[in-house]
């Protein structure tokens, strides 16, 4: 037997078959080429920036990007502390400014209470000199009545006594006037 040449593998029939299915025909040259030198461009492409992604001033530029970062969040973070004190500090303000309003109002009515209480003092000692006048004028009448208590001993006993019981009920009252 004379040997066979074959211009392809060998194939199962149904694999022809199923080849022929999927291609239909064949790719020209050209579009292979064209799509090889679109990878091999790609892939020098992707090594080219790679490179300048990797390159010193890249990877000083992340560094600094990402310190700024860091102080931008570290400033945020201040600040939030800083608000958060200040709306502390400003209720404190306005309870502070609340009890100073109390605080006046409060002294107000105590002055006008002890001008008050002044004058009530001052009537009631003006009460109290009229009673003692009273009392004064009244223990000179009981002096005078007693100097005529002795003509007129039996009469006058009577309205000595009467008199004195006056001028202890003046007393009485005017010391129940200053407790109250």
């Amino acid at each position: 037997m004379a040997p066979t040449f074959y211009h392809s593998w060998p194939e199962f029939v149904d694999m022809k078959e199923e080849k022929e299915a999927c291609w239909g025909r064949r790719v020209p040259l050209w579009l292979v080429l064209a799509l090889l030198l679109v990878a091999i461009s790609l892939a020098v492409a992707v090594g080219i920036l790679d490179n300048k992604a990797n390159s010193k001033a890249c990877l000083e530029g992340l560094k600094a990007e990402q310190q700024c970062r860091n102080a931008t969040s570290l400033l945020e973070h201040q600040l939030s502390g800083i608000q958060h004190r200040l709306l502390s500090s400003e209720n404190q303000a306005s309870t502070c400014n609340h009890t100073v309003v109390k605080l006046t109002k409060s002294l107000e009515m105590a002055k006008a209470e002890t001008l008050s209480q002044q004058t009530r003092i001052q009537e009631l000692q003006r009460e109290t000199e009229v009673w003692k006048k009273k009392l004064q004028d009244a223990l000179m009448e009981v002096e005078q009545l007693r100097g005529q208590a002795s003509a007129h001993s039996t009469r006058s006993r009577a309205s000595a006594q009467v008199v004195e019981k006056f001028a202890l009920l003046g007393l009485c009252w005017v010391a129940v006037t200053l407790y109250f």
